[in-house]
């Protein structure tokens, strides 16, 4: 059997501790290289955990993707 809650804690967690290693890296605060490699590796982790969900929010990672694939990024309303 599946183990969808489960799936979803790990889930939650994984984004707890991405959302902490922004707190803890301040990405606003730098600049240049060290800026973009905090930023990559946000991103990175932030898109895996997208499509990762996808099967339980096909329409909200739909919008999170479509949103990543713009040349230029800017702010979008709150998906929730």
């Amino acid at each position: 059997s599946y183990n969808i809650l489960g799936g979803i804690q790990n889930w939650q967690t994984r984004l707890r501790t991405l959302d902490g290693y922004l707190s803890e890296t301040t990405p606003w605060k730098e600049s240049g290289t060290q800026r973009q490699e905090i930023l990559k590796e946000a991103l990175t982790q932030l898109l895996t955990l997208t499509y990762e969900i996808q099967p339980v929010l096909p329409e909200t990672t739909k919008i999170v993707l479509e949103h990543f694939k713009q040349h230029s990024l800017s702010p979008i309303e709150p998906l929730f």
